[in-house]
């Protein structure tokens, strides 16, 4: 190394420090390649171990409804479960009141998985008469057996076609009456318990526990009617008060079905609202308000067994009053001007030769005959006769001269001349 220059030694130093990160880099990404190898092999061992857990408790869930459904299983013999299921049928269909019941039996028929019989299954068609107390009577008691069955498909139709007879003959067609036909699945098992009857226990198979809460929602309805349709608010959303006087507003609604409807108030700002009944829905009453806006929330319901109902958000403008109307003035009455009904009746030459102007005052009577320079009064106006001319003769009333003819009144002269000062 001491024979070698500088710049040899450097380029050494160099090589070396090259080779020594390449293998530096090497045994990094050796190392890092066998941790992801471990680390997706773990990965894997985890996943392997998760799925085998999942498996074991699906397989336990499956045991646990298999242990169920032996238990549920009328007999481990088809022909007798099916003897036992008829049975049944028969007697509850009697305990809820059906008449005319007749049931059709088919099967029982092998449900097989991968060549090994599994289950047998027969099939019932029950049809009978009864009203909708009696069928929800009968799908509480199904609905609460301990039996692996179930309803297929259910029919019925009204009343109209049924043969089933009543004491009263003249009874109305009821809506509740009904000709039924149900289809019931069956299933038992190879393996089933061996049971001499079905007994029923609700077991949380059904949201209500007790019989009396679904006939108090279905028994009130029509199965053959129309639905019932929500009533509808007539009154408008935004009404307006004057501010200082009590608020009054008639609340309307309609309902489409004619069912009877009532009002309640469901929010309100002001605490003495209320609602009286009137002829035409409800009033709306409260203490007069202060200028602003109130909201208030009403709601209408109908009286129909499966009642409906409809909400009213109403906001109240409460505005100052507007002011008092200005009282016009009474303009007097016009007096009657009896210049109006003064008549020029003629201008005229007497026996002397002198010019006359005649006046008749209609509403006095009075007939003048004046000359040139006469004065007069006709009413409250003073007039002067100023000059006769040939087929006229001017006039003065009240310091206006103006020219008339024969015919003419004392209002309408036929020309207005200089006025006097």
């Amino acid at each position: 190394m001491n024979n070698l220059s500088a710049r040899q030694r450097i380029y050494g130093l160099l090589i070396l420090g090259t080779v020594g990160v390449f293998v530096l880099f090497y045994a990094f990404m050796s190392y890092t390649t066998a941790y992801n190898k471990s680390r997706g092999r773990l990965n894997s061992l985890t996943a392997d171990l998760d799925e085998i857990e999942r498996n074991k408790q699906e397989a336990q869930r499956a045991s646990e409804r298999q242990r169920e459904y032996r238990k549920l299983s009328l007999h481990s013999n088809p022909d007798a479960a099916k003897t036992l299921y008829n049975d049944w049928l028969l007697k509850t269909a009697a305990d809820a009141g059906f008449e005319n019941v007749n049931v059709s039996k088919q099967g029982p028929t092998d449900k097989t998985f991968q060549n090994r019989v599994i289950a047998y299954e027969s099939r019932f068609v029950v049809k009978a008469e009864c009203d909708l107390k009696e069928l929800t009577d009968f799908l509480y008691q199904f609905h609460t057996a301990d039996a692996l069955h179930r309803i297929v498909e259910v029919n019925f139709q009204p009343e109209l076609f049924s043969t089933r007879t009543r004491d009263d003959k003249s009874k109305n067609v009821d809506k509740n009456n009904i000709v039924l036909t149900i289809t019931i699945e069956m299933i038992s098992l190879p393996d089933g318990e061996i049971r001499q009857q079905i007994v029923s226990s609700n077991n949380q198979r059904l949201l209500q526990d007790a019989l009396k809460d679904y006939t108090a929602v279905i028994l009130p309805r029509n199965i053959f009617g129309f639905p019932n349709n929500p009533p509808r608010f007539l009154t408008k959303s935004s009404q307006e008060a004057e501010a200082g006087e009590r608020v009054s507003i008639s609340l309307r609604a309609s309902d489409e079905d004619e069912d009877a409807i009532s009002f309640e108030i469901l929010q309100s700002d002001v605490a003495d609202a209320k609602l009286t009944s009137a002829s035409d829905g409800a009033r709306f009453t409260c203490s007069a308000l202060e200028v602003g806006e109130y909201h208030f929330k009403f709601i209408v319901k109908d009286d129909h067994p499966d009642s409906k109902s409809a909400e009213l958000e109403m906001t109240l403008h409460v505005v100052e009053p507007p002011p008092p109307p200005k009282v016009a003035e009474k303009k007097p009455e016009p007096k009657f001007d009896p210049s109006s009904r003064t008549v020029i009746t003629g201008i005229v030459r007497d026996r002397s030769g002198e010019e006359q102007v005649w006046i008749h005052i209609k509403p006095t009577g009075q007939r003048l005959k004046l000359a040139s320079g006469e004065e007069f009064e006709v009413g409250p106006h003073q007039a002067r006769v100023v000059e006769i001319l040939r087929g006229a003769v001017v006039l003065e009333i009240d310091g206006i001269q103006g020219i008339y003819r024969a015919g003419d009144t004392f209002n309408e002269p036929r020309e207005i001349l200089t006025r006097l000062d």
